[in-house]
């Protein structure tokens, strides 16, 4: 299974990627697995 992660703050910006992301796996028929991470370290 495919897996997404966004990498964010929590703000609606990222709320808005994770969003449109799952849209797009869905529209694309594929299995994925898509996360807002909020506690990553750059």
């Amino acid at each position: 299974m495919l897996k997404v992660q966004i990498l964010g703050s929590g703000c609606n910006n990222c709320h808005t990627v994770q969003t449109r992301a799952e849209q797009a796996v869905r529209e694309l028929g594929v299995q994925a697995d898509v996360q807002l991470v909020t506690n990553h370290v750059l």
